[in-house]
């Protein structure tokens, strides 16, 4: 499955006018860790790349703890893109931390006054999505923070093949729980596949249904309230 992760950017800038921030950008830094690959009307293409070094442990011939730090080098593949006068970005195979984003919005703003934060996939927009597809079922939910009694609370994967109800299980119902992920089996056409969401702006597609799903999202994204 393909891997992406959303996050909503609030820029001290219009999307038109990041667009001729990254062109100068490029002009002025030819070899930077940010690469511009392709632009668009709403949509910007570029990789990011930034050195980090990683600490290795090794024993020596004299049983002497040796600690060293390799260079390496980090690839981010993004996209920023606007979607109904809101801009979001989108980071294909990511990391689990949010330091690459304050890295790359730094260097191309070279200031610190902007935000962001991750999408959060709720019932409403994860709707407004799957919709559009011919079929659509629940397969499996993860959730937690479900009461199970006095001074207790639960996590789990529920999960069928079959389908789950919008309840998702019935000692749930009535109960408050906050969920994790939700994953969808869904067909068009001759195509099917699993949609996968997460709370932290995580979104897992199915390579064969990815080129339909993922302009669907994002129009979905940029309805969202």
């Amino acid at each position: 499955m393909l891997k992406f992760r959303y996050f909503q950017l609030r820029l001290p800038c219009s999307f038109d006018e990041l667009l001729k921030i990254f062109l100068n950008f490029q002009k002025e830094n030819s070899r930077s860790e940010i690469t511009l690959i392709r632009k668009l009307r709403n949509e910007i293409f570029f990789i990011a790349r930034f050195n980090r070094y990683i600490s290795t442990k090794m024993l020596s011939p004299d049983g002497i703890l040796i600690i060293t730090e390799v260079p390496t080098i980090e690839t981010y593949s993004i996209k920023i893109f606007k979607q109904n006068k809101k801009i979001f970005l989108c980071c294909t195979d990511p990391p689990r931390g949010t330091k690459f984003i304050d890295e790359i919005l730094t260097k191309l703003l070279d200031s610190n006054s902007y935000f962001f934060e991750q999408v959060e996939f709720q019932h409403s927009l994860i709707f407004s999505f799957i919709k559009n597809f011919n079929s659509y079922k629940l397969v499996s939910a993860k959730i937690r923070d479900f009461h199970v009694y006095d001074n207790a609370v639960g996590r789990l994967e529920v999960s069928s093949q079959d389908g789950l109800t919008d309840e998702i299980a019935p000692f749930l119902r009535d109960k408050h729980y906050k969920i994790d992920a939700l994953t969808y089996s869904v067909s068009h056409l001759s195509y099917h596949g699993l949609i996968y969401f997460s709370r932290n702006g995580t979104l897992r597609i199915s390579d064969g249904i990815s080129d339909f799903s993922m302009p669907l999202i994002e129009v979905a994204l940029g309805k969202k309230e």
